[in-house]
Formats: C-alpha cells, sequence, structure tokens
C-alpha cells in the first residue's frame, strides 16, 4: 500500500483539500480504526482523500463565525448551528476570550451497519507543545451522506506565538490548519482621575483611583483583577472588578478602585490590571497632599528680612486651624511650636480633622502665644506623616 502522508495546502492547511470534496467512498469500520481510510492502494490508485480541516473564528460583531485566511473553507453545503461569513482578516485567537469552532469534513463514507464514523481527536500545538482540544467533536450527519464533525471552545488562555489545529481519525487520515496564534486579549485601561493623556501627580493618601477595564465581548473569565506596587513594592490591597456587556454589545466594561497610597513627591505608583493571565500597567506619579496651616486674623506683613510675619500679643491665645484635603485617609492633625529655631519641650496639641466644606476638613487648636516678646514664633501643622508651616510670628509685648 503506498501510504499518503499530508498534503501540501494553500496558506499553511496541510491537508487535500483542493476545493470541494471528493466523492471517494470511504469503509469507517469499527473497532479497528485503521480499516477507516479503506483497502490498500496500489501504484495505480489515488491515495485516500484526507479530513477537509476548518478553523473559525467568532465574529462577535456579526454574530457568525470566519474562518481562518490558513484554513480552508467549509462546503456550502454543510448544515451546522452557527452560520459561516466569509473570511477572517487574520486567525490571532485572543487568549481566553475569542471562540474557536473547528470543522472536520470526511466527505461522503459508508459504513458498515450500525456503526458510527470514529470522531477525530483535535490537538492543539502552541509553540510546539501538544494538548487535547478543551472540547469533544460532535457528528453532524449531513443529508447528501457527508459525515462531518466539529468542535467548538473558548481560545487557551496561555498565549502561544504559534498555534496549529490537528484532526485525527486514524493512521494516514488526519488533516492540520497551520498559522495560527494566540494573542494577548486586546483590553484597555483607563484612570478616571487621569483626564489627559500626561497624567498630572496625584495628591499621596487621598481619595482612590478609579480604574476603567475595557474588553472583547468574548472575554472569558469576564473579570479583571486590580492591584498595585509603590516604588515596585507590592502593595496589600486588591480588588476583583466584574467585567458585564456594554449597550453596544461589542465590548464588556468593568470599574473598581484602589486607595491612593500614602508617598512622597515623585514616588511612583504602578496599578496593575490582570485580565485572564495577561497584565496591564498603569504608571501614576505621587505628589504629598496639599495642607494649609493658618492663623486666622494674623495677616502677614512685610518685615526688614522680607520674609512675612505677623505680630501676636505675648501671653494671648491664638486660634490656629489646619487644612487637609476632604478625602484624605487620616482623621486627626496635630501642631507643634519653634520658638526662635528651638522646638518647644512638651508633646504636640492633637485634634480631629472634623470640620468638613467641600473639598476640605479641617482641624482647629487653641494655642497659647509664649510669654517671649521679640521672639520669632514659628507654627507646624502637621498630618500624618505630612507637614506644613505657618506664616513666621512676632510676639508683641502685653
Amino acid at each position: 500500500m503506498r501510504r499518503h502522508g499530508r498534503a501540501g495546502g494553500v496558506g499553511g492547511a496541510r491537508a487535500d483539500q483542493g476545493g470541494a470534496v471528493k466523492r471517494r467512498t470511504l469503509l469507517l469500520a469499527l473497532p479497528a480504526v485503521a480499516a477507516a481510510i479503506g483497502p490498500g492502494c496500489t501504484a495505480d490508485e489515488p491515495p485516500p482523500v484526507q479530513p477537509i480541516v476548518s478553523v473559525q473564528k467568532l465574529s462577535f460583531e456579526k454574530g457568525c463565525y470566519e474562518t481562518c485566511p490558513s484554513s480552508t473553507a467549509p462546503a456550502a453545503e454543510i448544515d451546522l448551528s452557527g452560520e459561516t461569513c466569509g473570511t477572517a482578516a487574520a486567525c490571532g485567537f485572543m487568549a481566553g476570550s475569542d471562540r474557536v469552532r473547528v470543522i472536520v469534513d470526511y466527505g461522503s463514507v459508508e459504513l458498515q451497519a450500525n456503526v458510527a464514523p470514529p470522531a477525530p481527536a483535535l490537538t492543539l500545538i502552541e509553540d510546539e507543545r501538544e494538548v487535547p482540544a478543551p472540547a469533544s467533536p460532535v457528528l453532524h450527519r449531513q443529508k447528501d451522506g457527508r459525515v462531518v464533525f466539529s468542535a467548538g471552545f473558548t481560545a487557551p488562555a496561555q498565549v502561544a506565538r504559534t498555534l496549529s489545529v490537528r484532526a485525527k481519525a486514524a493512521e494516514g487520515f488526519s488533516g492540520q490548519v497551520d498559522l495560527l496564534s494566540i494573542d494577548a486579549p486586546d483590553f484597555t485601561v483607563s484612570v478616571a482621575e487621569c483626564t489627559t493623556d500626561d497624567c498630572a501627580p496625584l495628591a499621596a493618601d487621598v481619595g482612590r483611583a478609579h480604574v476603567t477595564v475595557t474588553a472583547p465581548i468574548g472575554t472569558d473569565p469576564r473579570s479583571a483583577r486590580l492591584s498595585s506596587r509603590l516604588d515596585g513594592v507590592p502593595l496589600a490591597e486588591t480588588t476583583d472588578v466584574a467585567l458585564s456587556p456594554q449597550q453596544s454589545g461589542a465590548v464588556l466594561e468593568g470599574t473598581g478602585s484602589l486607595l491612593v497610597p500614602a508617598g512622597d513627591d515623585a514616588d511612583v505608583w504602578g496599578i496593575d490590571v490582570t485580565v485572564g493571565s495577561t497584565r496591564k500597567t498603569v504608571t501614576l506619579l505621587l505628589t504629598r497632599p496639599a495642607l494649609e496651616v493658618v492663623v486666622p486674623g494674623c495677616d502677614p506683613t512685610p518685615d526688614t528680612t522680607a520674609t512675612p510675619i505677623c505680630s501676636v500679643t505675648a501671653g494671648k491665645a491664638v486660634t490656629v486651624v489646619v487644612t487637609a484635603p476632604r478625602d484624605i485617609h487620616l482623621s486627626e492633625a496635630s501642631v507643634t511650636y519653634e520658638l526662635d529655631g528651638i522646638p518647644a519641650a512638651g508633646q504636640p496639641q492633637t485634634e480631629a480633622l472634623d470640620i468638613e466644606d467641600v473639598a476640605t476638613r479641617s482641624a482647629v487648636f487653641t494655642v497659647p502665644v509664649p510669654n517671649a516678646p521679640g521672639s520669632i514664633w514659628l507654627i507646624t501643622g502637621r498630618v500624618g506623616r505630612y507637614t506644613r508651616q505657618a506664616h513666621p510670628i512676632k510676639i508683641g509685648a502685653q
């Protein structure tokens, strides 16, 4: 018998496909699957017809299957539940997202009584690593006697530069489609607090960053995980975001948030978004939150040193207001003092940031003025690790 190997196909499909199915009758007998390719061939006889293998990609926009360019389109008369609608522009399948359909056409076959044709074994060859396809082929008997199997499944989650699909029913009776790939999911990430491409630094320790993830409608699983790193060090908070279909029907979308971490000027905060096995990172800069420390009624006046100062009376008391952003993650403020550059003894005064305005929260202190006429008094407000000094104050005589 002259054994028939794989026939070279156009654009990577390796089977004797040649357009319409050749009507050579094959005897498929079980359990001896090897007999499926019929009696031996002589040198004068053509080799057995090989199955036509078609690999298709579901177009979520069109609602139908497009045939991969490297594979032969299934015969028009084949009747399957999912419609075929032309040829895909390319067949890089998005990992864990795109739907794959494999159609294996045996042609017209003659079966022994009450014997079902053997289903092909489907194998995915991912970067030369062979794994079984995640779905078993289903038999579709056609009106014209043609035997067709199909299997549908989601593209594997692991990215592969090269992908081949092989269908084999028996030794010498197989087909293979090459020139495919499994690509990283093409999802996008946006941060609501960034209104421009060149995002301004975010105030550290203030509020949350709201992250929106947009992914193709076929993404599986329909979720994204948010995590982050500060200057490369992983932070504890993570959150899972459900991805739901939008009105357009073409995409999934979901929004989650992460606390903006504590940090200093120019610290780098990286937000990691993971969908399936693919991760994307949005990099943001942090800046220290803006604090304000004022003594109401103490308006700065020019001094001989050109330093803005105001004057208060020794032995009296003044009000000091420390103001922070409303959404700061800290609840208390404190004040400390220096007199002529020397820190005052004793513990700092602490008050709650419990006076709220539209965009701020404040703490109010009543502070006795040191009995040190002629001295320069410097008040420092602190919220957590962040500090701000009031204008220098000159202490006047009683």
